[in-house]
């Protein structure tokens, strides 16, 4: 490097800093914040000045990260294939587009393990390959801020083997995804948002969608906290409903979480509202990283954001507490 390149690369570097510490700042959702983190780690395609154009807009709160309009438009940016196979992932993170599966086949071992952490898993099975992102020993699961340090990201092993791989273990109790959605695949996803829909005929889907994310993280939040009494939102309440109408689907969620089935004890009387129940479940959401969607959590009344078909309103008397599975004789 020559003395004229230092000064250049230290001021390209700074501005890379700051444009990624705006972008989280201004994301509007969890599901922006994790494909920003991706853009970030992953730095090639960040760095593309025509990428920029046209994911970045101007707001009062300064650059905002704005995917929807990057949409349709991925594929004129000048990124090679390897960029491109990301990005369609990132957006798919987003709720944007389907990422084809050459996309995750055809991943290099720098930008796999990437997404394999934002997703909360160490592992991707893709026919007979499996996938395992190998993370250094005492390196936490949260990301980074974006700075002038950039550890190494893990780097992903590939074992072809002649059978399906025995998936082995379940997860670890703290083995939680970045998006509440990708606890279940997208395809499950789409099936619990459309049961929400087929009750309420007159519900937008990206409504039914936010309350099915939400769902999955009361849950969560009622798994990891047995013992403690939480109860959901009544519009939260009509995602759950819809969870537990996919039987098989909601006895994997559960044992997934930690073994806690959470069962659903209704309450009939839509005047129950106990503010201080709501809080404490929202505490608990965010103790497992995740922020819960204001504007589903508050009190129902006739400015309510979404009117559901659920009729729930649980209060104390009917407080969801999950029981702690009985250790056996002699352990401790």
């Amino acid at each position: 490097m020559t003395g004229a390149e230092g000064p250049d690369a230290a001021d390209a570097e700074d501005e890379f800093q700051r444009l990624g510490e705006q972008l989280l700042r201004t994301t509007r959702n969890s599901r922006d914040r994790a494909a920003v983190r991706a853009l970030i780690e992953e730095r090639s395609i960040l760095s593309v000045p025509a990428l920029r154009r046209a994911l970045i807009i101007h707001t009062d709160d300064g650059e905002m990260a704005h995917f929807e309009g990057l949409a349709g438009h991925q594929y004129g940016l000048g990124l090679d294939r390897g960029q491109q196979y990301f990005l369609d992932l990132v957006l798919a993170m987003t709720g944007i587009g389907i990422t084809p599966l050459v996309g995750i086949q055809s991943m290099d071992d720098r930008r796999l393990p990437i997404l394999l952490r934002l997703a909360g898993n160490n592992t991707i099975a893709v026919g007979v390959r499996l996938y395992t992102a190998l993370r250094p020993a005492g390196e936490s699961r949260k990301e980074p801020r974006p700075g002038r340090s950039h550890p190494q990201p893990p780097q992903a092993k590939e074992i072809t083997v002649s059978v399906p791989p025995n998936p082995g273990p379940g997860p670890t109790p703290d083995a939680l995804p970045e998006l509440a959605r990708m606890l279940i695949t997208d395809e499950r996803f789409t099936s619990c948002r459309n049961t929400v829909m087929d009750a309420n005929p007159d519900m937008a889907e990206e409504m039914a969608g936010r309350i099915v994310d939400e769902a999955f993280k009361f849950v969560a939040a009622c798994s990891r906290n047995p013992g403690v009494g939480l109860a959901p939102s009544r519009i939260v309440d009509e995602g759950w409903h819809a969870l537990i109408l996919h039987t098989a689907m909601y006895a994997e969620l559960c044992e997934h979480l930690g073994g806690q089935f959470v069962h659903h004890s209704p309450g009939y009387d839509p005047t129950n509202y106990d503010p201080p129940i709501l809080d404490r479940t929202r505490e608990k959401i965010a103790e497992l990283g995740w922020e819960a969607d204001p504007e589903l959590w508050g009190p129902p009344s006739d400015e309510t954001l979404a009117s559901v078909a659920a009729k729930c309103q649980h209060a104390p008397e009917c407080t969801i507490v999950v029981q702690p599975k009985p250790k056996k004789p002699g352990v401790a």
